[in-house]
């Protein structure tokens, strides 16, 4: 954005710092009415900014001292909060709705390019990884997964207790219960590594422990009735100590 009759950068936007466009004014600004084109053309020359044409690379006016309803020209660029812009929302109005549209799709296309090429750009599996482990790590999700642990090793050791018969509908409740949990921790184990992925997982020694105790569940549940295999189950049990990472 330039003075008039001066080519005096009197602020800029950097594209990499570009979060977003809105075609659409904010619903407080939609109250009062918009100008003519020729009443803004006045007032933006007697506030000494230039009103360039479309076809220059700079043809777009800066809204900052005017009422205005929604309008089809007009559109607003977001800034990143820790950017040179510190987070402000620039308001503009091009020549024509069309004008407007075109403005748009160059400014968003300009932005991915030039995060792509400063390396800024994050990737969708970063995102949803990030998002995951930010969920992942939430206290409340924290508070559920040891309560899950806390209730299967109770049920565990009401097992061990009563020691129901192979076969009885007892233990084939128990057998159940026994698979419900290990598809909640299993679940429970991917999604963190899915969020630490990959040696960010591996060099956490909870992580490599929960991925052991949750691996010897899975074997244990086909292999339960071979000779050999049944002490696998006894590993389970030790799901309890996870709580000590919490």
């Amino acid at each position: 954005v330039t003075r008039v009759d001066s080519d005096d950068i009197i602020d800029q936007v950097f594209l990499v710092e570009v979060e977003g466009t809105d075609h659409k004014l904010p619903a407080h600004t939609a109250d009062a009415a918009l100008a003519t084109s020729t009443d803004t053309r006045r007032r933006s020359s007697q506030a000494g900014i230039k009103h360039l044409s479309p076809s220059s690379p700079q043809s777009l006016l800066p809204i900052s001292d005017w009422q205005a309803a929604r309008d089809a020209a007009t559109f607003g660029v977001r800034t990143s909060l820790d950017g040179h812009n510190a987070g402000r929302t620039y308001e503009f109005r091009a020549e024509s709705k069309e004008s407007c549209i075109q403005w748009l799709q160059q400014i968003e296309e300009a932005s991915r390019l030039a995060k792509w090429n400063a390396g800024t750009s994050v990737p969708f599996l970063e995102k949803a990884r990030n998002t995951k482990k930010k969920c992942y790590d939430s206290f409340p999700i924290q508070i559920i997964i040891a309560i899950l642990i806390l209730f299967n090793f109770a049920l565990a050791c009401i097992r061990v207790e009563i020691m129901p018969e192979e076969g009885t509908s007892t233990s084939k409740l128990f057998d159940d219960i026994d698979i419900f949990f290990t598809a909640i921790f299993t679940f429970e184990v991917l999604i963190n590594l899915f969020g630490n992925w990959f040696y960010p997982f591996w060099k956490v020694g909870w992580n490599v422990f929960d991925f052991v105790i949750v691996s010897a569940s899975l074997i244990s549940i086909p292999l339960s009735n071979v000779p050999g295999f049944s002490p696998l189950r006894l590993l389970r049990v030790f799901r309890v100590v996870r709580l000590f990472r919490r």
